[in-house]
């Protein structure tokens, strides 16, 4: 049986929190399943905000993305650190929680720690 994880991401256009589920599907491959509003407090009673995981990040064919708005795919900012919401071609990011604003880096996502998210 694989494990599942659900970290907590912004959405880069309206800044609510949402839930992202993701299964490993191998060992240290981690496939983003889902997405699901969420209040914060629910989130932190819920120790969705403690997620640190390790390995290869991909998206699951039928991964519906963000649930209020259309982007599918996920960052990390390059200052804080936490998860957004994302267009896959993007060239500019500002992030949703500090409001950085800063050019897309590009290359792979290694490590996901959601242990500073709310």
């Amino acid at each position: 049986m694989h494990r599942v994880k659900i970290a907590c991401v912004r959405c880069v256009r309206t800044e609510d929190l949402f839930g992202l589920r993701l299964e490993e599907v191998q060992p240290r491959v981690w496939e983003a399943t889902w997405a699901f509003a969420i209040r914060p407090e629910a989130a932190s009673r819920e120790r969705y905000d403690r997620s640190v995981l390790e390995g290869e990040f991909r998206l699951a064919y039928d991964y519906p993305g963000c649930p209020t708005c259309p982007n599918r795919s996920f960052t990390v900012c390059g200052s804080c650190q936490r998860l957004g919401c994302c267009a896959p071609q993007a060239r500019q990011y500002r992030c949703p929680w500090c409001r950085r604003e800063d050019e897309m880096a590009g290359g792979r996502l290694e490590r996901l720690d959601a242990s500073s998210d709310l």
